[in-house]
């Protein structure tokens, strides 16, 4: 069964989804109060310690998807009783604020086909009502940053950017070209300063890919000889600021920069399983979780 599980440190407090019970954890973690339920969780996000969001769902089939949202440090959870916009839930999930949602999903009344395309959608009252917005130029589900209600970027086979809130989008970078198709993560530390990475694990193939801008998106440089030759596909990335950030790989290994991406030593070649899930307090305590 899936629980929502919160650790409180000196340095903050971490909220993790897992599939365990009770039992798996010692002190000082706790588990959440959250309706029984919903034995589905996904998409962790909080604005501050006290505001978040998680995406669940009930089973068994047909899949209800769900959102909760905590004002108090996920002591309490309200549920949101609304009907996700998309097919398969919240794909993509991004809140902006304590009101306002962006999400990037196939219709909810299309069949599940690849030949259907996806739309952004946007809720300014917490997901109870949703607006297409127009375009359907997204390959599939993206990763998805907005820095306000208006300016945002898309980033799922090439790089899309927003200044009137998803109404018109520009292509900014072709990555389907110039990144083979690897590229699906942007994180943005500052206004000016991100990072997307990615690359392809299959076969005989394994390679990864981090770009940098310092522009809000207008020129990437790609960095990732900067790491290593040969470099695995990254898997995770957690970044603290514009210079510092840590990188896992499919290899097993974790990376760390304290220049902004200019040079990076490797912490750990051998770690215990594949990162899908990182979130560090600090350059010395972090959590991961995953696979292997």
């Amino acid at each position: 069964m899936s629980r929502l599980m919160k650790v409180l440190t000196a340095t903050g407090l971490a909220i993790i989804l897992c599939t365990c019970t009770s039992e798996d954890f010692e002190s000082p973690w706790m588990e959440l109060d959250t309706n029984r339920e919903i034995i589905s969780f996904s998409n962790v996000i909080f604005l501050d310690e006290n505001t978040g969001f998680v995406t669940g769902g009930y089973f068994p089939e047909p899949y209800q998807p769900v959102l909760l949202k905590t004002v108090d440090g996920g002591i309490n959870w309200k549920i949101q009783n609304l009907r996700p916009p998309t097919l398969s839930g919240f794909g993509q999930f991004f809140p902006l604020n304590d009101h306002v949602i962006f999400t990037i999903g196939k219709p909810y009344d299309s069949i599940a086909s690849s030949n259907v395309p996806n739309f952004l959608y946007k809720s300014i009252d917490l997901g109870d009502t949703w607006g297409q917005m127009p375009g359907d130029f997204y390959k599939n589900p993206g990763n998805i940053f907005f820095w306000d209600e208006n300016n945002g970027m898309v980033c799922r086979g090439g790089i899309f950017k927003t200044a009137d809130g998803g109404l018109t989008w520009r292509e900014i970078l072709d990555t389907d070209n110039i990144f083979f198709f690897g590229v699906g993560s942007t994180v943005f530390t500052s206004r000016d300063v991100g990072y997307i990475s990615g690359g392809a694990y299959f076969d005989a193939t394994n390679f990864g890919i981090i770009a940098k801008t310092e522009d809000g998106g207008e020129i990437w440089r790609n960095i990732s000889q900067n790491v290593k030759n040969n470099l695995a596909k990254i898997i995770d990335r957690w970044f603290l600021d514009d210079e510092t950030g840590f990188l896992f790989t499919v290899d097993r290994e974790l990376f760390k920069t304290q220049d902004g991406g200019e040079s990076w030593s490797l912490i750990n070649s051998q770690l215990p399983f594949r990162s899908g899930r990182s979130f560090f307090f600090d350059e010395t305590e972090g959590y991961m979780g995953g696979d292997n």
